[in-house]
């Protein structure tokens, strides 16, 4: 359970800090 809860979580939030950085640098959207 856990094991599959990180597995998840880890591309989840690699995702979400991508579109925060490009949010960030490309203000215009």
């Amino acid at each position: 359970m856990i094991a599959i809860a990180l597995l998840l979580a880890f591309p989840a939030g690699w995702l979400i800090g991508r579109a925060l950085i490009v949010a960030v640098n490309n203000p215009k959207k």
